[in-house]
C-alpha cells in the first residue's frame, strides 16, 4: 500500500492537470503541435469516475463534474453521434463512464439519470441484441458499441459504490468446523 499511494497522487495530479474548470476536462493539453482540445461530457465522466475510484468522491472537481453532467444531461442517441469528438470516442464511451460516475454518487441524480438513460439506450437496441451507432459500420465498431452499451446497463448490478463499506454479516447457521474470514 505504501507504494500505491504515490502512484495514486500522481494520477490525481494528472487528472487535475487536464481540468479546465466548471466540471470540464481537456481531452488533450500541453502538446506544442496541437491546441488544447476540450473533452466535454465524454471526458467529464471518465475523469469524475477516476477521482471517485481514487477515493475523492467529495473533491470539488468531482462535484463540479457531476453538476456539469447533470446540466448537460444524457446525450440523446441521434445527437450523440453528431459530436465531432465522438468520431474517435464514440457516444457509448460517454454513456458508459458518465453512467458509472453518476451511479457512484447515487441519490436522486442517479435515479433521474437512469430513468432517462436506460430507456433511451434500450429503444435503440437491435432485436438481435446489438447496438450500432449512426454512421458506424458492422464489425469492430458494432462490437465496441454493443460492449459499452451492455456494460453501461449493468453498472448498478455489478459495481459497488467505491466509498460504500461492506458491512460484515454473520452466517445464520454456525458449525464448529466453519472457517471464519475477517475482511479488514
Amino acid at each position: 500500500m505504501d507504494r500505491l499511494l504515490p502512484t495514486m497522487k500522481k494520477a490525481e495530479g494528472g487528472i487535475a492537470y487536464l481540468y479546465k474548470g466548471e466540471g470540464v476536462w481537456y481531452y488533450r493539453k500541453g502538446d506544442l503541435l496541437k491546441a488544447p482540445r476540450e473533452g466535454g461530457p465524454v471526458m467529464s465522466g471518465a475523469m469524475v469516475l477516476s477521482l471517485q475510484l481514487l477515493g475523492l468522491q467529495n473533491d470539488p472537481m468531482v462535484l463540479a463534474g457531476l453538476r456539469y453532467m447533470n446540466d448537460f444531461g444524457v446525450t440523446e442517441w441521434d445527437k450523440a453521434w453528431e459530436n465531432p469528438i465522438n468520431k474517435s470516442l464514440p457516444a457509448t464511451y460517454e454513456w458508459y463512464y458518465n453512467t458509472q460516475a453518476v451511479f457512484q454518487r447515487g441519490g436522486s441524480r442517479w435515479k433521474a439519470w437512469n430513468a432517462a438513460f436506460a430507456p433511451m439506450l434500450l429503444s435503440h437496441q437491435n432485436p438481435e441484441g446489438w447496438w450500432l451507432g449512426v454512421g458506424q459500420k458492422p464489425g469492430e465498431e458494432q462490437m465496441y458499441s454493443t460492449s459499452l452499451c451492455t456494460l453501461a446497463l449493468q453498472v448498478y448490478y455489478r459495481i459497488l459504490p467505491t466509498f460504500q463499506k461492506i458491512e460484515p454479516r454473520a452466517p445464520k447457521v454456525m458449525f464448529d468446523d466453519d472457517v471464519k474470514i475477517t475482511i479488514l
